[in-house]
């Protein structure tokens, strides 16, 4: 009898606490980008998933991971609804 097999829940329990795990370093990395943008001097796009996505990646230095560049379109999405519903 395998590992697997004693503990059947304990293989989708670890690949979730792993996903889990690199979405909140994602979101940490992110945080320290936009703790770096002057926001009185610095007109910040989050609106526009293009722009906002290269001024991270500028402000980054490398391109953004998957689960960065997924959080940013989330975060982008979530602004136009939200704006739309105010509307």
């Amino acid at each position: 009898m395998t590992n697997a097999n004693l503990f059947p829940g304990a293989f989708n329990a670890r690949e979730t606490y792993d996903t889990k795990l690199a979405k909140i370093e994602a979101i940490d990395n992110l945080l320290e980008l936009l703790s770096q943008i002057e926001y009185k001097m610095e007109t910040v796009p989050f609106d526009n998933l293009e722009r906002f996505t290269r001024l991270l990646v500028s402000l980054k230095g490398e391109p953004l991971n998957e689960i960065e560049s997924e959080l940013i379109k989330e975060f982008t999405n979530y602004r136009k609804m939200s704006f739309k519903a105010l509307s």
